[in-house]
């Protein structure tokens, strides 16, 4: 089904709205995209993205890859929703930032469940807190929950 509208989509010229996630430190705004490793510091930031799915994995965490539309292998899913824009954004706050600052991300879509749920387990590995703002609401997570109570 999703590849049929992804076909139709391509001849009707229509392109999807990347995933873009933000964040401010020191009043500098970073942007983040999907799967985007230009940044001059991603070795640091691949380092902190390793780390946080070692503690992912180790807490039991399952992947949510029907949260990936693209048509690939499980393994492949996995890694890309490790790319998701809001990843990359917490990893580099989590670099940048000393505790107890508050990680704050504005995202331009909504926040996939994988995410979610990944976002919930940093805020308790990482012991911060970390606020998102999606298209639709703020998320603020806090001891491994969220404020909008799994319901978004």
């Amino acid at each position: 089904m999703m590849s049929q509208v992804r076909k139709e989509m391509k001849y009707r010229g229509i392109k999807a709205v990347p995933g873009c996630s933000s964040i401010e430190l020191d009043g500098l705004v970073y942007k983040f995209m999907m799967g985007d490793w230009s940044h001059p510091e991603v070795n640091e930031m691949r380092e902190i993205l390793r780390d946080m799915s070692k503690r992912v994995h180790d807490v039991r965490h399952e992947p949510g890859i029907s949260d990936v539309l693209h048509n690939m292998v499980d393994e492949e899913k996995e890694n890309a929703l490790c790319e998701h824009s809001e990843r990359l954004a917490i990893a580099y706050g989590l670099l940048k930032t000393k505790e107890p600052t508050v990680i704050r991300i504005v995202k331009n879509l909504r926040v996939c469940g994988d995410c979610h749920e990944v976002t919930k387990i940093i805020s308790t590995e990482y012991r911060c807190e970390i606020i998102v703002r999606n298209r639709v609401r703020f998320h603020k997570f806090v001891d491994g929950s969220c404020s909008c109570g799994d319901f978004w």
